[in-house]
């Protein structure tokens, strides 16, 4: 007989699947175990790597790592940017994503969707009271005339009102 866990791992498996599969912005890179609990996921999204003095760099994938902890899911997975990432809820030193608060019922899909909107500087995914990133989160303050950072006209718009020759991307 399969553990609560485990079943619910298998659940998780095939919802991102079927996700990813309907994103085409959204990859599994790898997914570890049986059913998996280790999944690296690509996200084809502008994203900010850093700050070069005021200038954002921007990178269009960004990956994370997610581990489902044994306790999954009474406890949250923890996701690790697997590449520098300039977030007000990225931890600068070890590129660990602050979820905010858990709520056991939230499936891996629609975690993967709240770290896609994360990734894009989606303003519903901003908290302003509790931030990893005390720089990305003044950064962003003033800078939320950009957000989110996909690449819309209205984004490309407001970029060369406000400095966008000084924008920088990285492959």
């Amino acid at each position: 007989m399969t553990s609560v866990r485990q079943r619910r791992l298998q659940s998780d498996y095939e919802r991102l699947s079927a996700l990813v599969s309907a994103q085409s912005m959204l990859s599994i890179e790898s997914a570890r175990g049986n059913p998996p609990e280790t999944y690296v996921i690509v996200f084809r999204r502008r994203s900010i790597a850093e700050l070069r003095g005021s200038v954002p760099v921007f990178c269009g994938r960004q990956r994370m790592k997610i581990e489902m902890p044994a306790d999954y899911p009474a406890v949250p997975p923890l996701v690790t940017a697997l590449a520098p990432m300039f977030h007000p809820h990225v931890w600068p030193r070890t590129n660990i994503v602050c979820l905010g608060p858990w709520n056991i019922t939230e499936s891996l899909d629609t975690l993967v969707l709240r770290l896609d909107s994360l990734v894009r500087y989606d303003p519903a995914q901003l908290n302003w009271k509790s931030v990893a990133n005390q720089e990305a989160a003044d950064w962003a303050v003033r800078n939320q005339h950009l957000f989110p950072l996909d690449h819309s006209e209205k984004n490309l718009q407001a970029a060369s009102q406000h400095g966008g020759d000084r924008w920088v991307e990285t492959a």
